[in-house]
């Protein structure tokens, strides 16, 4: 099964993990969409420790839903060294984010992945929800001199832009911004 999670989370030191959300979820289901009672019992387990769980149809369309977003949210706050808070409540900065999200979503239906026509929107205020001071783990990445996971975010809406003839100028800055940092830096 393919499954993302949604929480905001950050290791202040070893062994220690400082949550910033309050209502833990994930999402998951069968590749095939089938709703399999392996997918059910693991639902339900998950309920029972205290935390959501909702089996999905279309798994590929829900990673995809929550991956346009994220993209903006780790390249945004990483590049602008700023906080949500300030990142989607700034009407310039809100300007390059809905161009990054425009550009995965545009990405996802070349692809042929089924997202809401109204994702974007959708992002934004998803985006003007988050608690102001959060930042995404690669900005605590790029902080801390750690690796980046930049390949697997903006640098691979850019790849797929490229294969799929579709320009992608916020992720392609976001990611030559970061590159540098990509390895990390001491």
């Amino acid at each position: 099964m393919g499954g993302l999670a949604f929480v905001s989370a950050l290791i202040e030191s070893p062994g220690v993990i400082r949550y910033n959300s309050k209502s833990p979820s994930i999402k998951f289901g069968e590749a095939g969409g089938e709703m399999s009672e392996r997918a059910i019992r693991f639902r339900d387990a998950c309920m029972a420790a205290g935390f959501g769980a909702e089996v999905v149809p279309d798994i590929r369309a829900a990673l995809w839903h929550k991956f346009v977003g994220l993209a903006v949210n780790a390249s945004l706050t990483s590049l602008v060294r700023k906080p949500a808070g300030v990142c989607y409540h700034d009407p310039d900065l809100l300007a390059l984010a809905r161009s990054g999200l425009e550009e995965g979503a545009a990405v996802a239906k070349a692809m042929g992945i089924g997202l809401p026509d109204d994702i974007v929107e959708w992002q934004v205020k998803n985006h003007q929800n988050f608690p102001p001071d959060m930042y995404a783990s690669m900005y605590q990445d790029v902080a801390r001199g750690r690796r980046l996971e930049l390949d697997s975010l903006s640098g691979l809406i850019v790849r797929k832009g490229r294969e799929l003839g579709l320009p992608t100028p916020f992720h392609s800055m976001a990611y030559a911004c970061l590159k540098p940092y990509i390895n990390g830096a001491r």
